[in-house]
């Protein structure tokens, strides 16, 4: 055999074998990556200085500015429970308005369902009488006004910046005074640039009558709304928003038991059209942990 067959031989093997070798695996493997375990439960928190607290387009706080805070402990992003504090200005005379609820979030592609109870507590309120034509006493409202409500809330996100939802809230015994209770509105956000946004509520409430005791009031039904916009910086936001009801003075009256109608004109202010600011903060944990 010739030296240059027996070379190339050589050469071939080499070859061969190198390109074998490359094809095999890196006997020196990566380390693993971290296993990073991430809890199911979380909570957030904030707070909110107002100047004037409306509930459905309603003065709980006398017209006067009030603040609120609250704590919401979540587990597996969907079931929470939460607590909140809310200073008011009621004929009453309760210490705050303590709101505790329950519930869950599930999500369904653009479709969160927001479903719960809460069970509104007015801490030291007392019970409130006036004096009819003839000179009897008259009991106006319950000595305790703590009641609950369930509710369903639903929204859907159209697009990444329009979201659509509906409000339903119900209860058989509103502000312990043996009346039922259905709220029902229908609200919408737009995302605009500069994080601002854009958000407005439709709603009608619906009030039963009272219980005998108290004069088997039949409450006024009436519509309200509000409309307003928000900047969002970081954890922080402002909202400005214009409100309103349908309810004339006399009707207010009736729902409120505002003190200085009572006995008197039977009128109140505390349901009119009226300007809000309110500006908060609210909190993650574990979005602050990134």
């Amino acid at each position: 055999m010739s030296k240059s067959l027996v070379l190339a031989g050589v050469i071939t093997a080499l070859v061969t074998g190198s390109a074998v070798a490359s094809d095999l695996p890196n006997k020196k493997k990566a380390p693993p990556a971290p296993v990073v375990e991430v809890s199911p439960f979380d909570f957030a928190f904030g707070a909110s200085v107002k100047s004037n607290y409306l509930s459905r387009g309603i003065s709980n706080s006398a017209m006067k500015p009030a603040a609120a805070g609250y704590f919401e402990g979540r587990y597996n992003e969907i079931f929470y429970a939460n607590v909140a504090f809310n200073t008011i200005d009621l004929p009453t005379k309760p210490a705050g308005e303590v709101d505790l609820a329950i519930g869950a979030r599930p999500v369904f592609g653009n479709l969160t369902v927001d479903v719960g109870a809460v069970y509104y507590v007015y801490p030291g309120a007392g019970g409130l009488d006036t004096y009819g034509p003839a000179g009897n006493r008259v009991t106006v409202t319950p000595g305790v006004p703590n009641y609950f409500e369930g509710y369903l809330k639903p929204t859907y996100a159209v697009t990444d910046k329009i979201t659509l939802g509906a409000n339903l809230y119900a209860s058989p015994n509103w502000g312990n005074t043996g009346a039922t209770d259905v709220y029902t509105s229908a609200t919408f956000k737009v995302t605009l640039p500069y994080d601002l946004s854009v958000s407005g509520e439709f709603g009608r409430q619906f009030l039963g009558t009272s219980k005998t005791y108290i004069g088997s009031v039949k409450y006024p039904d009436y519509n309200t709304w509000n409309a307003g916009i928000t900047y969002t910086y970081k954890q922080a936001s402002l909202d400005l928003r214009y409100s309103g009801t349908d309810l004339s003075k006399t009707e207010c009256g009736t729902i409120t038991s505002d003190p200085k109608g009572l006995g008197t004109t039977g009128r109140s202010k505390w349901c009119g059209n009226t300007f809000l600011a309110t500006l908060a903060v609210d909190f993650v944990y574990s979005e602050l942990k990134k």
